[in-house]
């Protein structure tokens, strides 16, 4: 999406609208299935060599679940709000307040897909009380109990548990 520093240099400002389609890196790592197209829509207003760009940014994103690797998806909302220069930055203004650019358009979609990158959800899971998947045969434990035994004991410490074994039998036996 691309916006032109003529066309938003009017008194009301520019309305932006548009789809943008967003490539995230390694999106395994944020266990992100995909990203539908991203739809964006707001204004981008002149004032000197300043141009503020203001809209919401709309997508349906398909996580994929940690605990039960089940994918399901979510509808996403989220602000973008930045501020662009024409200009080199003079000493007084800071670099985080501004994104100092050249030539005659500024090209949206980066900052539309790292607003997007910031906005998802960390450790998605389908749903609050997802029970996740059997650590012995990997059987998803939304659809029922699999019935092996996930508490095994640690071989090193069978030998304790025979212990307290026999001193509950020999005080029960009293």
């Amino acid at each position: 999406m691309e916006i032109e520093w003529i066309s938003a240099s009017k008194t009301e400002g520019l309305r932006v609208t548009g789809e943008v389609v967003v490539h995230l890196e390694h999106p395994e790592r944020l266990s992100v299935v995909s990203v539908e197209p991203v739809h964006v829509e707001g204004t981008a207003l002149v004032h000197d060599d300043t141009m503020a760009v203001d809209a919401t940014i709309k997508a349906t994103v398909v996580y994929r679940c940690v605990r039960c690797l089940t994918s399901f998806s979510e509808n996403l909302e989220t602000e973008l709000h930045e501020r662009f220069k024409r200009v080199p930055l003079s000493d007084e203004e800071e670099e985080n307040e501004f994104i100092f650019t050249m030539g005659t358009a500024i090209y949206l979609d980066p900052y539309v897909g790292q607003e997007l990158v910031l906005s998802l959800r960390q450790n998605p899971v389908c749903k609050e009380d997802c029970k996740g998947l059997c650590t012995v045969c990997g059987a998803d434990l939304n659809n029922g109990e699999c019935g092996c035994d996930r508490h095994p004991i640690d071989p090193r410490l069978e030998v304790l548990v025979q212990v307290l074994d026999n001193m509950e039998s020999d005080s029960t036996g009293d």
